[in-house]
């Protein structure tokens, strides 16, 4: 009997699991699509591109996925016993609330056990790769967003224009005007120029040749010209070009164990500490919205389920602000780091433990 009831709750919560899943993972993908179009809808992005950040960001989303996902179909799934009575038959048998509490529990250790792995693991991997290839589309992007006749400004404090592109990729009669230092801003001509990208550095690399350079100091009135046969310019894609990598997570592309090593290295380690203890967090939370999930589903009948549904996403956006707030303070010392990263999940636990304990009373 325990055996056959464990796999008919389980088969009720497994099939809402799995849709709301694949519903919010294509949902933080078009999110993340939407944010970053300018990137992925430039000039040089071909579909094997966009399939490849496909790949890169499928561990990441799947553990933003998973616990709204666990969430939904705990309140789903056992929301559709208590509707139908099934609860009421098993309180009869002897199963009540803190017993029945026990198949979302395993259903969230299996859940914990799998965002540990992944988290430490594939998701830093796919981080790193979709920063690494957003920086390689940008530089692509720029290659090929020169036209002919006409400025290229989307760089800040960059100008660029050229007169004719070959075919090769090539410019004839090139005018840039770059002010990125204000305190010398400067005017370069050249004959010819051409793009390449610097793979092994987060940087475009611009060769200019048969020219000349105006540079003004405005502090010391001051204007020099010098001419030069080939010249060199360094676009950095971290620098004002990074701000169209939407991708980019620093903290989120370290393993744990290079999160514990720059806390030994850095000057201001409590940034990583705070990040290794909320990455362990990630794992205990399945657990806590399980047991909150379950406390609603046991209250909830007929239209009171949907207010649970409004209720747990609204707790979903809750704990993200909790754990915002205390990464935020234990970045600044105001929290030890292990608080930090798991006051969200306390926060969490507590209030599934009240709602347990309001669930038990007879009504």
């Amino acid at each position: 009997m325990p055996r056959l009831l464990a796999r008919y709750v389980l088969a009720e919560m497994l099939a809402p699991l799995l849709n709301w899943l694949a519903f919010f993972f294509f949902l933080f993908l078009a999110m993340s699509f939407l944010r970053g179009t300018d990137l992925l809808l430039g000039s040089a992005v071909s579909t094997v591109d966009l399939l490849r950040f496909v790949l890169y960001l499928t561990p990441h989303f799947l553990m933003q996925a998973l616990p709204i996902a666990l969430l939904l179909s705990v309140l789903l799934g056992l929301g559709r016993l208590s509707e139908d009575g099934e609860l009421t038959a098993l309180r009869a048998l002897g199963v009540g609330p803190w017993k029945l509490l026990l198949f979302p529990m395993a259903m969230a250790a299996v859940l914990g056990a799998v965002t540990l792995a992944v988290s430490w693991t594939l998701e830093p991997w796919g981080m790193r790769a979709v920063t690494r290839s957003a920086n390689e589309l940008l530089k692509r992007n720029v290659m090929g967003d020169v036209r002919p006749g006409t400025f290229y400004d989307d760089i800040p404090n960059f100008a660029l224009y050229v007169e004719k592109v070959l075919p090769q990729g090539s410019w004839e009669n090139v005018l840039i005007y770059d002010s990125r230092d204000a305190a010398a801003p400067q005017l370069l001509l050249a004959r010819e120029g051409h793009l390449e990208p610097e793979t092994e550095r987060d940087e475009v690399r611009m060769i200019l040749s048969g020219g000349n350079l105006h540079r003004t100091n405005p502090a010391q009135e001051d204007y020099a010209v010098a001419d030069f046969s080939r010249g060199t310019l360094l676009l950095s894609v971290r620098g004002p070009m990074g701000g169209k990598n939407p991708f980019q997570r620093a903290h989120e592309e370290l393993t744990p164990g290079e999160l514990l090593r720059a806390a030994e290295t850095e000057p201001k380690p409590l940034p990583f500490l705070v990040t290794f203890h909320s990455r362990i967090a990630r794992a205990v939370l399945p657990f806590a919205f399980a047991l909150l999930a379950t406390a609603l589903a046991l209250r909830g009948r007929g239209s009171q389920r949907g207010k649970g549904i409004v209720l747990s996403i609204a707790g979903y956006i809750l704990y993200y602000v909790v754990l915002q707030v205390g990464t935020g303070l234990g970045a600044k010392g105001e929290l030890p780091p292990v608080v930090a990263g798991q006051l969200a999940n306390v926060v969490f636990f507590g209030l599934g433990t009240w709602a347990m304990l309001k669930a038990g009373k007879p009504a």
